[in-house]
């Protein structure tokens, strides 16, 4: 299985079904695609992914403790805070009610903690300067028919069967709703035990000890 693009997703889907002459069917095929990139990019903790090819290292600008979170943004995975040409150890991630206590101190000095909150990232201590952010990212949203994406061309059973799921949903198809789901958590789940198998060795790390 290989799909270079959506395009050619697209025709695997109508071929799959028989719905190549259904107008009405056509038409729904990009709510599909939106519905299952909700699942595999926001859905629950073994629906959606996360891999190598979406990770990326950005400089947030932050002014007085406020900066925008990069385009696509899903989750932190670490961020340093520079200021000037000098960089501290990375901050540390604190829940909002945190935050909110430290910010009421009235601390100053190099940030030190983080916050999400909406589409901001917030510093404490909030000073301005530039977050060195590493996290990972959303894949533009498949539209047009040459439109392709890591995923889809390295693991295009995970975009198959996520929009499968729709697809017998929207048919009212019970049986093969539930095998695509099936397929679908197999899907992810391969691709997950291959990232990490490319993230590390096979070499077992073994805890120092002074009886080694």
């Amino acid at each position: 299985m290989s799909f270079a693009t959506f395009g050619d997703l697209k025709n695997r889907i109508l071929a799959d079904t028989g719905r190549a002459g259904d107008s009405v069917f056509i038409a729904e095929i990009p709510g599909f695609v939106r519905l299952a990139e909700q699942r595999i990019f926001h859905g629950a903790p073994n629906e959606r992914i996360r891999i190598r090819d979406m990770e990326l290292t950005e400089n947030v600008t932050v002014t007085a403790g406020d900066g925008s979170l990069p385009t696509r943004f899903l989750e932190p995975i670490a961020a340093i805070w520079s200021q000037g040409t000098s960089s501290t150890e990375p901050l540390f991630s604190a829940p909002r009610e945190i935050h909110l206590r430290r910010v009421a101190d009235g601390s100053s000095g190099p940030a030190r903690l983080y916050t999400i909150e909406g589409n901001q990232v917030k510093v404490w201590p909030a000073q301005s300067g530039t977050l060195v952010m590493t996290y990972s990212r959303a894949y533009a949203p498949l539209i047009a028919e040459a439109d392709t994406n890591w995923v889809l061309q390295n693991a295009p059973s995970v975009y198959l069967h996520a929009i499968m799921i729709e697809v017998f949903r929207f048919l009212r198809d019970p049986e093969k709703f539930v095998a695509s789901n099936t397929d679908y958590l197999k899907a992810v789940a391969g691709l997950r035990s291959s990232d990490s198998r490319s993230r590390f060795t096979a070499t077992s790390v073994r805890r120092a000890s002074a009886f080694a």
